[in-house]
């Protein structure tokens, strides 16, 4: 899938010369700190679900109110 992105000057140069340094294209590195980002805001949301549980369940055994 493509899309576009506008991205601020500073964080197109850092984008460039990241990629640049890693032999990556500026695609492939942004893909890449997606990815990662993506996935790290998934683990906190579920986390966050888990957790939920967690005291919804010693609510049930009146551990905590």
């Amino acid at each position: 899938m493509q899309i576009s992105v506008t991205l601020p000057d500073d964080i197109a140069q850092l984008l460039t010369t990241i990629a640049d340094a890693n032999g990556l294209s500026r695609s492939a590195l942004a893909a890449e700190i997606i990815r990662d980002g993506i996935y790290d805001e998934a683990m906190k949301i579920v986390k966050l679900q888990n957790l939920k549980t967690a005291i919804a369940a010693l609510e049930q055994l009146n551990i905590v109110q």
